[in-house]
């Protein structure tokens, strides 16, 4: 999905090349590294937010000191793996920047593609002569396990969280020089894969690189129809009809009204106007056809989306202006792991003025990030390199969170793929089924706790998770929630305490679990527990600012007490 939208922007670049520069020399790359540095610092809000700048310039001094023993396309990843330490989507390489040979011979690929479904990675698309692995489970590539590779990819791709990075790894999966960077040992370039076929028989098979541009015009031609199609989709073998929102592929953003179920679906993939002032005309009609035709829900799918600009007020404010459209039955946001940049945006804005229910995976931005990238050409290698220009802060200054979490995680499997299923939009058509179930939960557990204490209340919480955890609900946002509530309604602040240690149980991804538990400590005087939690916070997402302030003022505070004790 998002790897196809990266690699239509290279189209220009590699099928214009125009220039090859030499290979750089040692001393060419270190100049390019400290000029590499000096630029982040000068242009990004804040290059150290996310990574501390010891140990940013730590990387950069170990990279200089082992350039002698590395590739110039070694060195390239290398500094990709330095860039990725900012955990800024828009921070990275972007090789699609670039009309340079010598760069683009950097980034040769193999003419398959793969995607982590729910069930595991799997060959997702492929060229004529792959076509017949694909569905195929992948269990190693070279004597690395599939998972254990997928980890050590993932350190090496730019990304605002977990799942921005998973949804860029998509694409590096497919360069030789990513897997050679990661260990894989590669013979003449050529990656052998141990996969395993729906009957779960595991075999070897290679497949060997071509130029970017070669795949490019594979793709290229394949989504334009041009000439015989030699490059497939996983979905593309079933003869079941394409799921709606993979439906219009050339259409970056429409709507189409569902009549036997009354719902207005809009498929927003980029955002980008396709003419000024267009996304104001859409907005409109689209509201206009709501009511027209007499619509009851209306659902907003932005889990493909990549970014673009920020162009949400006009639906926003109409949306608002309902309240009968307003309400977690009726308005519906769906993001993914693609959804960031702008389309971040979009989601936090929906998330914080209205009352839309959101479905489907963590989104790939977070609601406070960093943006409005700008390139850059590093003066020898010639290696094009992004980073980001301003400040994002869509939400409050408190709000601590690296992505949106959707109320109901609705995951995709590689038979929901291959059969060209849709459980998200299945789940809203059947949305009346679980629609109670946040308010069944609070009253549960309210009853328990109130009853009969706060071992009740753990009960309550358990059975409830144990009936309801197939629905895909988001725990986490469950008892965040519960917990507004049972502050001021405790029978002692211990009860308090224990179930905010239950919260970090639960959802130890969650970086406002721990900073909860370490203000509780903190404030009861466990200063010692304290620090362990805020460090347990910044641990899952270093960028918490809100918890190394609080750190670090708990830590003056005692400093200056023991002063004044002496």
């Amino acid at each position: 999905m998002k790897i196809f939208l990266i690699l239509c922007y290279l189209i220009t670049a590699v099928l214009n090349l125009s220039f090859a520069q030499s290979s750089p020399t040692r001393i060419n790359w270190e100049q390019d590294i400290d000029y590499l540095i000096g630029r982040l610092e000068a242009q990004h809000p804040n290059i150290y937010a996310n990574v501390s700048e010891s140990e940013f310039k730590g990387m950069a001094e170990n990279l200089k000191f082992k350039l002698d023993s590395m590739t110039d396309r070694q060195i390239t990843f290398a500094i990709q793996d330095l860039l990725a330490a900012a955990k800024d989507i828009h921070t990275s390489i972007v090789p699609w920047q670039t009309q340079d040979s010598t760069v683009l011979s950097y980034f040769k690929m193999y003419p398959v593609f793969f995607y982590h479904f729910s069930d595991g990675l799997f060959v997702k698309a492929a060229n004529t002569q792959h076509k017949h692995i694909l569905g195929s489970k992948v269990i190693k590539f070279g004597d690395i396990d599939a998972e254990e590779l997928q980890k050590r990819m993932l350190d090496l791709v730019s990304g605002d969280n977990f799942n921005g990075r998973l949804a860029m790894c998509d694409l590096y999966l497919s360069l030789v020089g990513a897997f050679e960077y990661c260990g894989v040992e590669l013979i003449n370039e050529t990656l052998t894969l141990t996969l395993q076929n729906h009957a779960g028989d595991q075999f070897e098979y290679s497949v060997e690189p071509l130029s970017l541009q070669e795949v490019m015009q594979l793709i290229i031609a394949s989504r334009e129809r041009k000439g015989e199609k030699d490059f497939f989709e996983l979905n593309e073998l079933e003869s079941a009809p394409l799921p709606l929102y993979l439906s219009k592929p050339g259409n970056t953003y429409w709507y189409q009204y569902i009549a036997e179920q009354k719902t207005m679906f809009v498929y927003l993939k980029e955002m980008q106007p396709k003419s000024e002032g267009d996304f104001e005309r859409f907005y409109n009609e689209v509201l206009d056809q709501y009511d027209k035709l007499g619509a009851e829900k209306l659902i907003l799918d932005v889990r493909n989306n990549g970014g673009g600009d920020h162009f949400e007020m006009p639906l926003l404010k109409r949306v608002i202006a309902r309240p009968e459209l307003d309400k977690p039955d009726k308005l519906f946001v769906v993001i993914g792991r693609v959804t960031g940049s702008a389309s971040q945006h979009f989601a936090t804005q929906f998330d914080i003025y209205t009352n839309a229910t959101f479905l489907g995976e963590n989104s790939g931005g977070r609601p406070n990030h960093y943006g409005a990238q700008r390139p850059f050409i590093l003066p020898n290698s010639k290696l094009p390199v992004r980073t980001s220009l301003i400040y994002h802060q869509d939400a409050t200054e408190w709000d601590m969170a690296d992505c949106t979490h959707p109320d109901y995680y609705i995951s995709l499997s590689s038979d929901n793929y291959r059969k060209n299923e849709d459980p998200v939009l299945q789940f809203i058509f059947n949305f009346d089924e679980v629609k109670d179930l946040p308010k069944t939960f609070k009253e549960k557990l309210s009853k328990a706790y109130n009853e009969e204490g706060y071992n009740a209340l753990e009960t309550a919480y358990f059975d409830f998770i144990r009936e309801y955890n197939s629905t895909g609900i988001n725990k986490g946002k469950l008892i965040n929630e519960f917990l507004f509530w049972l502050l001021p309604n405790r029978k002692s602040i211990d009860d308090y305490a224990k179930f905010l240690k239950l919260y970090t149980e639960e959802c130890p991804e969650d970086t406002e679990s721990w900073y909860a538990l370490a203000r509780r400590n903190e404030i009861a005087g466990n200063f010692d527990l304290a620090e362990h939690y805020y460090k347990k916070s910044l641990e899952v997402f270093p960028g918490n600012t809100l918890a190394k302030r609080m750190l670090n003022l708990m830590k003056f505070e005692i400093a200056n007490s023991n002063t004044k004790d002496r």
